[in-house]
């Protein structure tokens, strides 16, 4: 199974791990999964850092990526051409991208967004 972790559970899993809950976390280190950030995630993350928002740097992230164990999914001309027809309801870009993303490649989206968990049908819950 594919995972696609949403920006602020990629946060979770290396700075607030016990947000993340047991159940998700089970799945997400099974050993036949294959758990994915975004180059979407850390583009957010890093606009973030830029303006004092968020702690940490592109760098320290993809330290991060290296030591939770995930891989980094490019973000691809099919991807951006099928964000705005993902068919969910919201009003974030980078949602929308992670969106598109995991249905291109076939993925679960990792969130805790409600509007995502009530609008994207193949999402979990990372709080469960």
């Amino acid at each position: 199974m594919k995972y696609l972790l949403d920006s602020h559970v990629f946060v979770w899993l290396f700075a607030k791990h016990n947000l993340v809950g047991g159940t998700a976390r089970a799945l997400l280190n099974n050993s036949d999964s294959e758990v994915f950030v975004s180059l979407a995630t850390l583009w957010e993350l890093e606009l973030k850092h830029s303006k004092g928002r968020f702690a940490y740097s592109a760098h320290e992230l993809q330290k991060a990526m290296s030591d939770l164990g995930v891989s980094e999914l490019i973000i691809k001309r099919e991807h951006i051409l099928l964000s705005s027809k993902a068919g969910v309801k919201h009003t974030d870009p980078f949602d929308l991208m992670l969106c598109a993303q995991a249905i291109a490649e076939d993925m679960t989206l990792v969130t805790a967004d409600q509007i995502l968990l009530k609008n994207f049908p193949n999402s979990i819950d990372a709080r469960l």
